[in-house]
């Protein structure tokens, strides 16, 4: 696994973009109390998408199929998580609130 330097940017309140010269995404609204926006703009088939909680544990594991993916924090105890993107052995993590 590549471990990669990343710049995040936060554009407008609520929306981080962690940039890359293999991932770039961007996460909103942060933070959220229900469904969060996740935009990948250099998709590629795949991608990755994992959220994991603070202790680890993977609460969500898929493939990425479309730019702009949804997922729903609603059922989700309040608290830190992590979204990760994985693709071509690299991987770009951000974290996001869930009120």
């Amino acid at each position: 696994m590549n471990l990669l330097i990343l710049e995040a940017y936060r554009l407008n309140k609520g929306e981080t973009t962690i940039l890359n010269d293999d991932l770039k995404f961007s996460v909103w609204p942060n933070p959220t109390n229900g469904k969060i926006t996740i935009e990948v703009s250099n998709y590629s088939m795949g991608t990755k998408l994992e959220i994991v909680n603070t202790l680890g544990q993977v609460v969500f594991n898929s493939e990425v199929l479309n730019y702009t993916n949804e997922f729903d924090f609603s059922s989700m105890n309040s608290g830190i998580y992590f979204v990760k993107l994985h693709h071509n052995g690299n991987v770009s993590t951000t974290k996001i609130v869930k009120q």
